[in-house]
C-alpha cells in the first residue's frame, strides 16, 4: 500500500479472483501487522468499475480511449518516441519516475530514458522533498539516507519531531511512536502548529517549541548553543567519530551570544526557557532520535536545516545504535529508493554525477549505450519546454502531474505556487490566491498517447 510515506505490507485475501479483505502483514518491516483505516478498508479501487485492466490508446486527445493489446500499445509508444526524436531532436523527450514504485521498477524507467531515449531528461517528485536530505546528510555523514529503520523507535528515550505531523502523514508509524511514549519516552515537538502529538489522550509532549515559519535554522542553532555552552557535548563520541577541526569551528560559531535562546527569541517566537529545557532533555535524556518531515525539507533553508539536525545528533552522540539517529519522514513510501536508483537529471544510480567520465564509462559498458555528460531537464523545465514547443513527449511512471503540478494556484503577493487544498502561503497571506489555468496542448506537440 502507498497512501502515505510508511509503505505498509498487506496480504490480500481472495474469493476466487475477487479481493474480499486486506490484512496487515505481520512481518511487514514498515508496519509490523498494523494498519490505518485507509490501508485496511480503502481497497475498493481493486474492483472499481472504472479501473483500467487493459492497455488503452488514442490518436488525438480529443478522441475517446479504446482498448488495445499489449503488443500494439508497446509498439505504438516505442514507434512514437522514435518518430518524435527523429522529427524534433533527441532532447524532445523525457520521463518521470515514481516514488511509489519498487527500486527495480524505478531503475528500469530511468535506464529506459538514458539508454533507450539517449537523454538525461529524467526526474522525480522526490527530488523536491529529498534533495535537502540528500545534500545535507551526504555532507554531514557521507551518505544521503536516514540513519534508522522504523523499528528503532521502540528503543528511543527521547523523540524530537521537527516539521512533521506523524498522526496525519504517517499514521501507522505515529502509532508506534505513541506506544513508546506511553512506555515513558519523552517528546519534543518543533512546529508552528499544535499538532495532535503535542497533546492527545494518554500522551503529551514534554516541550512544544512553536517557532515562527522561516526560523528553523535559528531554533536548531539555539539548541546547539545550549548543548555546547552548558557542557552537554558527548566529547568521547566527537573525538572518535567527528572531524575535530570542523567540530571546533562549529562549536565556536554556535556558542556566540547572538545564537543564545534569549537572543533568538525575538526572531523565532520560542520562549528561551522552554528551548533551553528542550535542549537539555535531548542531550541528556538517553537515546534521542530526531524525526523530521516536509516542514524541514520543502523550504528555502532545507539543506541547512538538515545539516543542523545532523550536527545536533553528532554533538550529542545520538548516532550508530538503535533508538537514536536522524530520520526523515518521507512524503511517499519509496522516496529514498527513487533517488538512489538514479531518478535525477544530473545523477546516475548511487548519486554519481553524469559529468564523471569513469561513472559514464561503467554504465555505458554495462548498458551498451552512450550516456550524455550533460544534465537533463527537471520536471518544471520539461513543462516549460513543452509550452515553448521544444519538448514533445513524456513517459510517466505512477505520477499525476496534471493535478499535482500543472493546475496550481499562485500567490499574488509572492508568486509562489501551492496545491489547491492548501490554505496559507509561506508568506502568511490567507486570501490572495489566483487560479492558474491549465495550459492547452502546445502548438505542434504530439497528441498521440497510450496508457
Amino acid at each position: 500500500m502507498s497512501y502515505c510515506g510508511v509503505g505498509c505490507s498487506f496480504k490480500a485475501e481472495m474469493r476466487g479472483e475477487e479481493v474480499v479483505r486486506m490484512v496487515p502483514y505481520k512481518d511487514g518491516k514498515a508496519n509490523r501487522g498494523h494498519s490505518c483505516v485507509k490501508g485496511r478498508f480503502a481497497w475498493g479501487y481493486a474492483t472499481h468499475k472504472e479501473r483500467i485492466l487493459n492497455p488503452m490508446v488514442r490518436d488525438k486527445i480529443t478522441d475517446p480511449w479504446r482498448e488495445t493489446t499489449w503488443e500494439e500499445a508497446i509498439g505504438r509508444v516505442a514507434s512514437e518516441f522514435k518518430r518524435i526524436q527523429y522529427q524534433y531532436g533527441r532532447e524532445a523527450v523525457g520521463g518521470i519516475t515514481s516514488s511509489r514504485c519498487t527500486n527495480e521498477e524505478t531503475f528500469l524507467v530511468q535506464k529506459l530514458i538514458r539508454a533507450g531515449f539517449g537523454v538525461n531528461n529524467v526526474d522525480t517528485c522526490a527530488r523536491v522533498c529529498h534533495s535537502p536530505t540528500g545534500y545535507g546528510l551526504k555532507t554531514a555523514f557521507g551518505t544521503s539516507a536516514g540513519t534508522q529503520d522504523f523499528d528503532s523507535v521502540e528503543q528511543a528515550d527521547v523523540m524530537m519531531v521537527i516539521g512533521a505531523n506523524p498522526t496525519d502523514g504517517h499514521p501507522v508509524f505515529a502509532s508506534r511512536m505513541k506506544k513508546r511514549l506511553r512506555q515513558g519516552a519523552k517528546l519534543i515537538v518543533v512546529d508552528p502548529r499544535r499538532i495532535d502529538m503535542v497533546r492527545t489522550p494518554h500522551i503529551a509532549a514534554a516541550h512544544h517549541l512553536p517557532l515562527l515559519p522561516g526560523t528553523n535554522v535559528a531554533v536548531l542553532t539555539a539548541l546547539a548553543h545550549v548543548i555546547v555552552t552548558e557542557g552537554l557535548v558527548n566529547e568521547t563520541f566527537v573525538r572518535e567519530r567527528c572531524e575535530m577541526d570542523d567540530f571546533m569551528e562549529w562549536a565556536a560559531f554556535v556558542a556566540e551570544p547572538r545564537h543564545s535562546p534569549e537572543a533568538t527569541e525575538q526572531y523565532t517566537g520560542v520562549p528561551a526557557a522552554e528551548l533551553r529545557a528542550a535542549a537539555r532533555l535531548y542531550a541528556t535524556g538517553g537515546n534521542a532520535a530526531i524525526y523530521y518531515g516536509l516542514g524541514v525539507t520543502e523550504h528555502s533553508q532545507g539543506s541547512t536545516t538538515v545539516m543542523a539536525i545532523a550536527n545536533l545528533a553528532m554533538a550529542t552522540g545520538n548516532l550508530g545504535r538503535p533508538g537514536v539517529g536522524v530520520n526523515p519522514l518521507r512524503g511517499q513510501n519509496n522516496v529514498q529508493g527513487a533517488c538512489d536508483m538514479g531518478s535525477f537529471p544530473h545523477e546516475l544510480s548511487g548519486y554519481r554525477h553524469v559529468s564523471d567520465d569513469a561513472t559514464r564509462t561503467m554504465f555505458e559498458t554495462l548498458w551498451g549505450a552512450k550516456i550524455s555528460p550533460e544534465p537533463g531537464l527537471r520536471i518544471p523545465n520539461m513543462l516549460d519546454a513543452a509550452v515553448e514547443g521544444t519538448f514533445k513527449a513524456i513517459y510517466i511512471q505512477g505520477e499525476d502531474i496534471l493535478s499535482r503540478r500543472w493546475n496550481a494556484s499562485s500567490c499574488t503577493t509572492c508568486s509562489s505556487t501551492r496545491r489547491p487544498t492548501t490554505r496559507m502561503c509561506s508568506c502568511r497571506v490567507r486570501h490572495s490566491w489566483k487560479r492558474t489555468a491549465r495550459s492547452p496542448t502546445p502548438s505542434g506537440a504530439s497528441s498521440s498517447s497510450a496508457v
